[in-house]
C-alpha cells in the first residue's frame, strides 16, 4: 500500500477544516485499477491563495517492487472549473498542479460559489513508464470559494469653499459617522471633493479626496478601515490650481495575477483647465507586509483624454459605472466613464469607454445628451447607480442652476425620474450628523470630532445641487445623495432612488457655514 497525507487546510479565519488521507493501493501487482480513497475538499476566501502541500511528495518516491522503474506520479485530468454552468471562465493561471499532488489555487475575488457552485478538478495516479494505465480511479478536488465578509459601503461629505477642508465619512447601512479628518492643511479654504470605493480589496470602501478649487490636483487616498493615508499624488501638473473632480470605478476591467479586479481612480480637471480626464490604475502589492496594516497603493496612469473641446475651461465632472450591464457568464464587467460639464457650461453629459480612450485626445463618446435645457449654463454634477436591479447602472444628473436632479437610463438616455428638491427648515434628522456648536466669539464653529470650520465663506447662493449615490435603506438599490450648494445651509439629504421619498436630512456642518457640501458614495 502506498499512502500520503495532506496537512490540515485552513479557512480565511485560520481554523482547521479537514485532514484528508488519500491512499493509492495495489500498485505492486497492477492487476486492478488503484482506488484513491476519499476526495479532497477545501475552502478558501475569494481573492486569496490556497496552497496544498503533500508531505514527502505524493508518490514521487514510490515505486513498485515488481517494476522499480515505474515511478508513480499524479497527473491532472481536468482544468479547474465551476461545477454549475454557465459560469465565468477561471483565469488560466488559477490552478498550478504538481506531479507530487500538491497544488496552488488562486481564488478570484468576484467568484460566487452560491451561484456557480464550488470549483472542481480531477487527477489520477499514473506510471511514468506508461506501461500500465490507469493506475488509479480519478480523484476529485472540490474547492468552495467563500465570499469575503460583507462589504462595507461608505459615503462621504467634503466642506465646500470658504471653510477648512473637513471630510466626514458615514456607513451607508446605519448613517453613523465612522470618522472625520482633514486631508489638507486646515488653512486651505478651496473646498474638498470626495469619492468612495474599495481600492485595496479589503471589502471596505476607501476615501479619495481632491481640492475643489484654488489648489493643485493633489489626490489623496485614505483606508476606509483605519483612516490611514495610502496614496498621495498629483493628477496633473502641480502648477495647475483649478482643483479636480474625482470618481472610482473598474474602468479597464482587467484581472490581475491573482484573478482579482481592481478599481481605478478617475480624475477630471477643475475650473480653468482643459476638459481633461485622466484614469489611474490603483493596485496593492501582491504580498502585503502586514495584513493588519493597509498597504500603500501603487498608482500608475492608464488613460488620458479630453471629454469636450480643448477650448472648454469650466471643468469636467466625472463618475463611473457599468452602464452596459452584464449576464452571469459575462466576463466584461468594466465600468464606463460619465462626464458632465462644469459651472458655466451647458448641461452636457457624455459616456466613454475608458479602454478606448487610450492614446486618443478627443475620443468619440458612446453616448451624449443634454440632461436639462441646453440654454442653461450652470453645469451639472453626475453620479452612477443601480436603480432597477437589472445588473445595469443608470445616470444621476444634478443641475448646477436649480435644485433638481434627474435619473436617466444608462443605455438609452431616456429620463426615468426627476425630483425638484424642496427647501427645508433648520431641523436635523437625529443620529445623522450634528450642527456643531458656536464658540464664545461666534467667529468659528466646531463640527465633527471638534473639527474647526471657518464661518467666513460664500454668503450668497449659486443655485444647483451636488449629487452622489449610496444604498442608505439596505434594499440593494441606489439612493441619491444631495449636497447643498453654496449660500445655503450645509445639508446632506438622501432620497430613495425609486420612490424619491426623503430618507434623511441633516446639517453636516455648522449652520453658519455657507460654502456648500460635496458628496461622494457608491452602491455598486
Amino acid at each position: 500500500m502506498f499512502g500520503f497525507t495532506t496537512p490540515p487546510q485552513r479557512r480565511n479565519d485560520m481554523r482547521p477544516i479537514r485532514n484528508s488521507l488519500l491512499r493509492l493501493e495495489g500498485l505492486e501487482t497492477r492487476d486492478v485499477p488503484t482506488t484513491i480513497a476519499g476526495n479532497n475538499q477545501y475552502s478558501v476566501q475569494a481573492g486569496s491563495v490556497l496552497t496544498v502541500s503533500a508531505n514527502g511528495g505524493v508518490l514521487t518516491d514510490d515505486f513498485s517492487t515488481d517494476n522499480p522503474n515505474a515511478v508513480l506520479i499524479a497527473r491532472r485530468l481536468s482544468p479547474a472549473a465551476s461545477s454549475i454552468q454557465p459560469a465565468p471562465v477561471l483565469p488560466a493561471n488559477s490552478l498550478t498542479f504538481n506531479s507530487n499532488g500538491s497544488f496552488t489555487f488562486i481564488a478570484p475575488s468576484d467568484y460566487q460559489s452560491g451561484i456557480y457552485g464550488p470549483v472542481t478538478f480531477t487527477y489520477q495516479a499514473v506510471d511514468t513508464t506508461a506501461q500500465i494505465n490507469p493506475l488509479s480511479t480519478p480523484a476529485t478536488v472540490t474547492i468552495t470559494i467563500i465570499a469575503p465578509t460583507n462589504s462595507t459601503k461608505l459615503y462621504a461629505t467634503g466642506a465646500g469653499p470658504g471653510g477648512s477642508p473637513l471630510v466626514r465619512v458615514f456607513e451607508a447601512s446605519t448613517g453613523n459617522e465612522r470618522f472625520s479628518f482633514f486631508p489638507y492643511e486646515q488653512s486651505f479654504t478651496g473646498g474638498v471633493r470626495v469619492a468612495t470605493g474599495d481600492l485595496n480589496r479589503d471589502g471596505v470602501d476607501d476615501i479619495v479626496t481632491s481640492p475643489a478649487e484654488g489648489g493643485s490636483a493633489r489626490i489623496e487616498v485614505f483606508d476606509g478601515v483605519t483612516g490611514i493615508q495610502i496614496s498621495n499624488f498629483f493628477a496633473f501638473n502641480s502648477d495647475f490650481r483649478g482643483g479636480a473632480e474625482i470618481a472610482i470605478g473598474d474602468v479597464d476591467g482587467a484581472v490581475d495575477l491573482l484573478g482579482n479586479r481592481n478599481n481605478e481612480i478617475i480624475v477630471g480637471a477643475g475650473l480653468g483647465g482643459g476638459p481633461r480626464v485622466t484614469v489611474y490604475n490603483a493596485t496593492i502589492p501582491v504580498l502585503a507586509a502586514n495584513p493588519n496594516v493597509p498597504s500603500d497603493l501603487i498608482v500608475t496612469p492608464f488613460s488620458d483624454f479630453f471629454a469636450y473641446e480643448s477650448t472648454f475651461r469650466n471643468g469636467v465632472r466625472v463618475a463611473a459605472g457599468n452602464l452596459a450591464g452584464f449576464a452571469a457568464n459575462d466576463k466584461d464587467k468594466r465600468d464606463y466613464i460619465v462626464t458632465g460639464a462644469g459651472p458655466g457650461g451647458g448641461p452636457s453629459v457624455k459616456v466613454f469607454d475608458g479602454r478606448k480612450t487610450i492614446g486618443i485626445t478627443l475620443p468619440p463618446a458612446n453616448q451624449a445628451f443634454f440632461a436639462f435645457d441646453s440654454g442653461t449654463r450652470g453645469g451639472v454634477s453626475v453620479a452612477v447607480g443601480q436603480f432597477r436591479g437589472d445588473n445595469s447602472a443608470d445616470i444621476v444628473v444634478g443641475s448646477g442652476a436649480q435644485d433638481t436632479f434627474r435619473i436617466f437610463d444608462g443605455r438609452s438616455n431616456a429620463q426615468l425620474r426627476e425630483l425638484a428638491v424642496q427647501p427645508t427648515d433648520g431641523s436635523i434628522t437625529p443620529g445623522l450628523g450634528g450642527s456643531g456648536g458656536s464658540n464664545a466669539a461666534g467667529s468659528t464653529n466646531f463640527g465633527a470630532s471638534g473639527s474647526l470650520i471657518s464661518t467666513i465663506g460664500v454668503t450668497s447662493g449659486t443655485g444647483g445641487i451636488r449629487v452622489g449615490v449610496t444604498d442608505r435603506n439596505g434594499d440593494g438599490l441606489s439612493d441619491v445623495l444631495v449636497g447643498a450648494s453654496s449660500g445655503t445651509l450645509p445639508r446632506l439629504r438622501i432620497f430613495d432612488g425609486n420612490s424619491l421619498a426623503e430618507l434623511s436630512n441633516s446639517l453636516i456642518y455648522p449652520s453658519t457655514f455657507l460654502g456648500g457640501v460635496f458628496v461622494g458614495g457608491n452602491s455598486l
